[in-house]
């Protein structure tokens, strides 16, 4: 009894007959549709008057029921674009995330180089592969770190044991 109170009821007159439908939708929207429903049957009926009411009343049912089927696959087929659109939104979201780690980490080594830059600059830099080796008890000329010789700004000569390296 107690779905019976939801549901609504309401008189109807589609190509003069009257009928009670009991529906859950609304009142005005079961009448928009009996409307719908009684004005296509009327053009129906006007446009050949050899088609009785009944007969009508079938082919308006005919040509809703193809408008619905070719709905049916419309919707159908934008469900399966919205799917893979979806997908690739979901994969560029994952790309642009990637992407977006992968640009603070040059973030950070830029940050580094430019570190390395000022430190030349300044003449305090000193290369990890030529820093003294903290396991051996001598360190030899090889290891040691070179003075770096400054000319306007520019490193102009690094040398580390036998070796030199230019630098502009």
């Amino acid at each position: 009894m107690g779905e019976e109170e939801k549901k609504n009821k309401v008189r109807l007159k589609i190509c003069g007959s009257q009928f009670l439908i009991t529906a859950d939708e609304s009142r005005q929207y079961i009448q928009k549709i009996a409307g719908i429903v009684d004005k296509r049957i009327k053009q129906l009926s006007d446009s050949d008057q050899k088609l009785s009411v009944q007969m009508a009343t079938i082919v308006a049912a005919l040509n809703y029921c193809d408008q619905l089927e070719k709905e049916k696959v419309i919707t159908r087929e934008l469900i399966k674009k919205t799917d893979d659109c979806e997908s690739i939104a979901r994969d560029a979201t994952m790309q642009l995330n990637k992407l977006l780690v992968e640009n603070q980490q040059l973030k950070e080594e830029k940050a580094g180089l430019h570190r390395v830059i000022a430190e030349l600059k300044a003449g305090t830099y000193v290369e990890e592969a030529s820093k003294p080796k903290t396991d051996t008890a001598v360190a030899d000329s090889h290891t040691k770190t070179a003075p770096t010789t400054f000319y306007q700004g520019r490193i102009c000569r690094c040398g580390y044991g036998r070796r030199a390296y230019e630098f502009t």
